[in-house]
């Protein structure tokens, strides 16, 4: 296998923000953002941007207003989308304060360089 290649998995989260970014904007802002993951294979780290604070250890890859939120597992060659949705500043809406709620609430769980949904009971 070669080293710059990794596997893109989606958390159950983030698929659940791509269905409704497909049913609230459109096929074509669907086609470019699972384009834009799909991408995420070679080199990721150097994609996005590194966040921080809260969401240290996770990156961000914009298109337009809209940001998908990764962690990169070096060890396994694992990327792993935790959660992809529309950046607009001081809007409950805005995705970085969604996924922080959501590390909050312990519904998504970070771990040594990856992430995971917590399980729904």
């Amino acid at each position: 296998m070669d080293s710059d290649y990794y596997r893109v998995r989606l958390t159950d989260n983030a698929i659940d923000n791509l269905r409704r970014i497909g049913k609230k904007y459109g096929k074509k802002t669907y086609g470019v953002i699972r384009d834009l993951i799909r991408e995420l294979e070679f080199e990721p780290e150097k994609k996005g941007e590194a966040l921080r604070g809260t969401l240290h250890g996770l990156y961000s890859k914009h298109y337009s207003r809209f940001r998908i939120i990764y962690a990169v597992d070096k060890m396994e060659f694992v990327v792993v989308v935790v959660a992809s949705g529309l950046h607009d500043s001081g809007a409950r809406v805005d995705i970085y304060k969604a996924l922080e709620r959501m590390i909050e609430s312990g519904a998504i769980v970070l771990h040594a360089g990856s992430a995971e949904s917590a399980k729904k009971n």
